[in-house]
């Protein structure tokens, strides 16, 4: 199951959901 993840901390963390969706991982950006 994809970790759900919201806009304002995606952009905080932006290389490190990088770095995991490159593992393989899925995310899913809310607002």
């Amino acid at each position: 199951m994809p970790d759900i993840v919201g806009v304002r901390e995606l952009r905080q963390n932006l290389s490190r959901c990088l770095d995991r969706i490159k593992t393989g991982e899925s995310l899913v950006v809310t607002e």
